[in-house]
């Protein structure tokens, strides 16, 4: 990203900039997409899964007590996972209070703790503080985050899937799979 942040703020904070610079008032709904997410031909429009309020994210299960021995990690205990940010979905009834969160962002980033950064760090974590302290979201279906880092990679072609989600190593994989007639151009 070349667009510096306002604030010093790490470029991993670009998700909150319609928030920070103040335009996201122009749409009912602001979607954020990673970069190493792709869109099939066959994908729906995600809008269709917006929430009215709280934030719309795929959640992420985690098998067994990844959250264990913490205070602050009780709510994804009992949640039995966290939310990843590859695809996030921000209802205009939300604006006012992230605006007021984004304004958060450079001590929050500054106080960032093991526990924020287990659940994905920068806008990823802050995101899931977000969850847990506002209490509201709505879960987007993994197809349209079809984390690859998840999910059996050979399943990502399944009829359904909209939105594949190439993470961490996977990355390797986009530029010989945009070539793909099943990725939308």
């Amino acid at each position: 990203m070349d667009y510096p942040i306002p604030g010093d703020l790490p470029l991993f904070y670009g998700i909150f900039l319609p928030f920070i610079e103040g335009w996201c008032h122009d749409w009912d709904n602001i979607c954020f997409i990673d970069s190493d997410i792709m869109a099939t031909v066959n994908s729906g429009n995600v809008f269709d899964y917006a929430g009215d309020h709280g934030i719309t994210m795929h959640k992420m299960i985690v098998k067994g007590s990844r959250f264990t021995n913490s205070p602050r990690f009780e709510f994804f205990d009992k949640l039995r996972g966290f939310f990843n940010s590859g695809v996030v979905i921000f209802p205009r009834s939300e604006y006012k209070n992230f605006i007021q969160f984004a304004s958060t962002l450079k001590e929050r980033d500054l106080k960032r703790t093991p526990v924020i950064n287990s659940l994905g760090g920068f806008d990823q974590g802050m995101l899931n503080v977000w969850i847990q302290e506002n209490q509201r979201w709505h879960e987007l279906p993994a197809e349209y985050n079809f984390h690859m880092g998840r999910y059996q990679k050979a399943r990502r072609w399944d009829n359904g899937v909209s939105l594949i989600h190439y993470h961490r190593q996977n990355k390797l994989m986009m530029k010989d799979e945009f070539a793909d007639e099943r990725i939308l151009k």
